[in-house]
């Protein structure tokens, strides 16, 4: 996707009249979002006429699979809410004010003179366990939303300015504020190719000139969101002062509150107990957490793919031994899973061995340190975003049946149903624990009789 692109409004009878929400792309249903998200395959039929080489290649997708959970609808929904509640105030009038409001703070170079921002948008933090996919959902969302919208006219009217949806930084692992506001400071400059990181270092800033800078470009370029990845970098201390993790907190939740940007945060669930210390931080880090998978269907979904995708010459089938060698070493964790097969598969063509059974899995577990680790949520049997393709529809045969006495009768087998069908429905969302009334909307069998 480009840097940027043209604003390309869409109506709406909500939010109409607000050309910043207007110009995001159209918020997708769930089997939309599937599509997507997913990054399915499956070897090539002629693979094993492949090279050594290009055997390996393929193997390797392996880590690229991707199968959206239903986790992902929660962090797409959050994050494109977010959005919402930052740009639902921002008028001309209230941006025109509030950057009156920046430059009288500027000129004073203290942020105690800058007012928070009269709009708070919703924030929230997607915490999970190492290796669950939380940061990788959440970057290939963030690849169906423009890095920057040009703005020349709306309704009629001229409207000039440059829309920056979102900036993802990461949480500097000295904790530094200063580090924070130069990172977003550096992806302004990348984005729309300014110099403004060079400014702020050039003319040595303050902590807080550089957080009244950061609210004015907030202002000037509509940002809707910061998005900071490893935030259980704050729990990493200084022995020399232990505070300084909530110093950075502090920080980061003060930027929001000036700002008025969306703040998410994404990180292990080792910072769950400290969000929820305190009221105004469990507030603004509600949102999903995301478990590793327990032994159940999911797990046998994901890794039957990524299975399917090792290219050896002497392929086994995935077998109930190889699923529990794969779960006693990776703890339903899926990162551990795509690195193990990953590893596993380059042994075997690598040194001709061609097939891959749990032996050479435990072998290539002791090899590059792949175990299971005890797990601070519950592992949990997350259900796929989208229930699997049903068989296609086949016609009713008759079928004799033998009764007690010998006799044989004429009968039908049981029917079968298409994916529409309310009984399908039924069975398929008691199956994978999903909301039936929700499910009969997705479908568009829901209507309201007069």
């Amino acid at each position: 996707m480009e840097m940027m692109v043209e604003a390309d409004y869409r109506e709406s009878k909500i939010y109409g009249d607000n050309p910043l929400i207007a110009a995001l792309p159209p918020q997708l249903d769930a089997n939309d979002l599937y599509d997507a998200l997913v990054n399915d395959f499956s070897l090539p039929s002629d693979y094993k006429r492949y090279t050594t080489q290009e055997r390996q290649e393929l193997s390797g997708r392996i880590k690229q699979l991707y199968i959206p959970m239903e986790y992902a609808a929660d962090i797409y929904t959050s994050l494109y809410y977010g959005f919402q509640t930052a740009y639902a105030g921002r008028t001309r009038l209230s941006i025109t004010r509030r950057m009156t409001e920046i430059g009288m703070a500027m000129e004073k170079k203290t942020c105690k003179a800058l007012q928070d921002s009269q709009y708070i948008a919703e924030s929230f933090a997607i915490l999970g366990e190492p290796g669950s996919g939380k940061t990788t959902t959440i970057r290939n969302i963030l690849k169906m939303f423009p890095m920057a919208i040009r703005h020349t006219e709306f309704h009629g009217e001229e409207f000039n300015m440059v829309q920056i949806p979102y900036v993802l930084i990461e949480c500097p692992i000295n904790q530094s504020e200063k580090s924070v506001c130069f990172q977003i400071l550096e992806k302004i400059d990348l984005i729309l190719d300014t110099n403004f990181m060079s400014e702020a270092t050039s003319n040595n800033m303050s902590v807080d000139v550089l957080i009244i800078k950061i609210a004015q470009l907030c202002m000037r370029f509509s940002i809707g969101a910061i998005i900071i990845d490893e935030i259980q970098n704050v729990m990493k201390t200084s022995t020399k002062n232990p505070t300084i993790g909530n110093s950075l907190i502090r920080f980061l939740v003060s930027l929001a509150n000036k700002t008025g940007v969306c703040l998410v945060c994404i990180g292990t669930t080792a910072v769950a107990d400290f969000f929820n210390s305190e009221a105004h931080l469990a507030r603004r880090t509600r949102g999903p957490r995301i478990p590793l998978l327990s032994k159940g269907p999911t797990f046998h979904l994901i890794l039957q793919k990524m299975w399917d995708n090792i290219a050896v010459l002497n392929p086994l089938p995935l077998s109930k031994e190889i699923e529990e060698e794969v779960y006693i070493h990776t703890g339903g964790c899926i990162g551990k899973m795509a690195s193990l097969l990953h590893y596993a598969a380059f042994d075997a063509i690598f040194f001709s061995k061609e097939t891959i059974d749990a032996a050479l899995l435990r072998s290539t577990a002791k090899k590059h340190d792949i175990s299971a680790r005890i797990p601070s949520l519950n592992p949990s049997d997350i259900h796929p975003l989208k229930l699997q393709k049903k068989q296609p529809h086949k016609p009713l045969v008759e079928k004799k049946v033998d009764l007690p006495d010998g006799s044989k009768t004429r009968g039908r087998p049981k029917r079968q149903r298409d994916a529409a069908d309310i009984l399908e429905m039924y069975t398929a969302c008691e199956e994978y624990g999903l909301n039936l009334v929700q499910k009969i909307e997705e479908m568009g069998l829901r209507y309201t009789g007069g």
